[in-house]
């Protein structure tokens, strides 16, 4: 059997903006290892000196608006399918907290994912340097079809210190593989770290220009 690697996404539909340089996707499949914490450090440690966007990409669950402290709903129109995102500290943000507002949804797989293609089909974020997903824990379907569909150009895995967690970077490492997307770093996340040293090489690694 020939153990020749497999690009999944090959003539998949890339659902990246054209005017956003680089989509990096901030993944750990285990909950509570701080993907968001990483992900939103990571936006405003690159906002320095580039212009930076940011996707809550947990449908269900959404926090980004929590963490910004974004009020309201965002601004936009269904019958022209968009959707404009809101701006923080220099960054511009679409979470689906400002969409469904606190009323729980109850999503099925499909529907989560169909959710998070519209998302990304109807936001209007412009020309950006980079634009950040704030992936849901887990192996699903929202998951998978940002692996799949959503165009990106690498991926950071965040794991905790414990052995569960890393176990299961190493699985979201091995779905990287299989889609064709470069893991740019696994970042083993704690209370205690100073993650400027990480932040520092993942700039350098990430496409900009």
């Amino acid at each position: 059997m020939s153990n020749a690697k497999v690009n999944f996404r090959i003539n998949k539909p890339s659902l990246k903006s054209k005017g956003i340089k680089s989509f990096i996707g901030i993944w750990g499949a285990k909950g509570g290892v701080g993907k968001t914490t990483v992900a939103v450090s990571l936006a405003r440690f690159l906002s320095r000196n580039n212009s930076v966007g940011i996707l809550d990409a947990n449908i269900d669950c959404p926090s980004l608006h929590k963490v910004f402290g974004l009020e309201g709903k965002v601004f936009g129109s269904s019958e022209k399918k968009e959707l404009y995102p809101m701006e923080k500290e220099g960054i511009k943000i679409i979470s689906m907290g400002n969409i469904t507002g606190d009323e729980a949804i109850l999503w099925r797989g499909p529907m989560a994912a169909s959710a998070l293609k519209d998302l990304l089909n109807f936001s209007r974020f412009g020309n950006l340097d980079v634009l950040l997903a704030d992936f849901p824990p887990g192996i699903g379907d929202v998951p998978m079809t940002l692996l799949e569909e959503g165009g990106l150009d690498g991926m950071v895995l965040v794991s905790g210190p414990d052995e569960i967690s890393k176990y299961y970077a190493e699985k979201c490492k091995g779905l990287c593989e299989k889609f064709g997307i470069p893991v740019l770093a696994v970042i083993e996340n704690k209370p205690e770290k100073d993650l400027t040293t990480d932040f520092e090489k993942l700039e350098k690694k990430i496409k900009l220009s």
